[in-house]
């Protein structure tokens, strides 16, 4: 359920991260599409979207950690698995808010200054 959970929250984060990088650095006019990827706002999208994943797993490994020690040798932890898991779990959701509204507001920002 854990993985589930940030999987859906990755998708959120890294789906406005994109959006806002690509409202941030607009360019209308490629020739083939295989372009995007490798222009500037693609470059920065995918550097920002590898961050994201790499701190949210790096938040959700400690707990994992312990409850795979946990089950390798039983009766040493007595916290219930829940304990373990909310704080990484509430985590990675205010991680994924903030990745959403910041991107969001940058590419809203930048869109707002190309309508001027």
């Amino acid at each position: 359920m854990l993985s589930l959970a940030t999987i859906f929250l990755m998708t959120c984060g890294i789906t406005a991260i994109c959006i806002g990088v690509g409202a941030l650095y607009p360019k209308f006019a490629f020739d083939h599409a295989a372009e995007i990827p490798t222009s500037f706002g693609g470059a920065i999208c995918m550097i920002v979207s590898i961050a994201f994943i790499g701190i949210a797993v790096t938040i959700e490994a400690w707990p994992i950690y312990l409850l795979a020690m946990r089950g390798l040798s039983p009766g040493r932890s007595t916290a219930p698995e829940i304990w373990v898991l909310a704080p990484s779990l509430i985590g990675v959701i205010i991680l994924t808010l903030a990745a959403v509204l910041t991107s969001i507001r940058f590419g809203l920002k930048s869109l707002e200054r190309l309508k001027e």
